[in-house]
């Protein structure tokens, strides 16, 4: 067995986060970031780059803590819908010192739990996989693209049929950053 001082994770100074849709019918609420701090005291700012109507939100987690902050109030601008559409709902946490930050939704009936991944989900090449055994029901699949400079030119192939493109077609769609 090996032994290190400190375990990396997920920490970061900065995170971007786009939001998916819930179904609302399936408890799309609460929707809430919980905040973790390491040995150091952090000051936090929560905002949306790209949509200036939104007023960002400050926090201060004191070392060796977690604070939770409800984004409930916000749903409409944070959840990314309709589908098929280029929206600026991006969310942006910039911490002072490394935190770890998960997005949660939902209490009962379908809580769920996206972990931020700060650097390491950044990249050009994703995949995204779906269930695909059983009909979903109330919810559906999908996945929400952020870019992290303007003029961003995105490549898509879906495997299956999705909204306004069918399968196995490339499409393009050009994003500025947020």
């Amino acid at each position: 067995m090996i032994f290190t001082n400190s375990i990396f994770a997920h920490t970061d100074t900065a995170f971007l986060f786009a939001a998916p849709e819930v179904s609302a019918s399936h408890e799309d609420r609460p929707i809430i970031l919980r905040l973790s701090s390491s040995d150091k005291l952090s000051n936090i700012t929560i905002s949306q780059p790209a949509n200036p109507n939104f007023t960002a939100i400050s926090v201060q987690i004191q070392p060796f803590s977690t604070q939770t902050v409800n984004l409930t109030p916000y749903i409409e601008v944070i959840e990314n819908k309709p589908a098929n559409t280029i929206l600026y709902y991006d969310l942006l946490i910039k911490a002072s010192t490394e935190i770890t930050a998960y997005y949660e939704v939902g209490i009962l009936y379908n809580p769920e739990i996206f972990s931020l991944k700060g650097q390491n989900a950044l990249g050009t090449e994703f995949y995204t996989p779906f269930q695909n055994f059983a009909n979903n029901g109330v919810g559906y699949s999908s996945f929400d693209i952020i870019a992290t400079e303007d003029n961003t030119i995105i490549s898509i192939t879906p495997s299956n049929n999705i909204v306004g493109y069918s399968a196995n077609i490339v499409f393009t769609v050009n994003l500025n950053k947020g």
